[in-house]
């Protein structure tokens, strides 16, 4: 898989994103359900690992691959900031912005 591709989760029609080992450290270590199924696999292995135990599996000196509608919430939907994400053209961006695009798209 790599940056731009679809989710590989069926019926999800998101495409992947960058998400840097640090900021992904900090998204593993809130109370959060984590779902990409291109993260490390110890992250969404249940038992679920305490969020200190997560964070500690994430690799921060490299970049992961993120999906960001299976992990929405984890990225901070709900949130008034959410976790810097890069795009397939390499622009950084959130959550936010990509639920907007998408709103807007299906305005027309």
């Amino acid at each position: 898989m790599k940056l731009g591709d679809s989710c590989p989760l069926d019926g999800c029609d998101g495409a992947l994103h960058r998400i840097s080992g640090a900021v992904l450290a900090e998204v593993a270590a809130m109370p959060v359900t984590l779902h990409s199924p291109t993260l490390p696999k110890a992250l969404l292995k249940a038992p679920i690992p305490t969020a200190g135990e997560r964070a500690a599996l994430v690799a921060r000196d490299r970049a992961h691959l993120i999906c960001p509608i299976c992990d929405a919430y984890a990225l901070g939907a709900e949130f008034e900031n959410g976790a810097p994400i890069e795009d397939a053209t390499g622009r950084s961006t959130t959550i936010h912005e990509i639920f907007d695009a998408r709103d807007a798209a299906r305005r027309g």
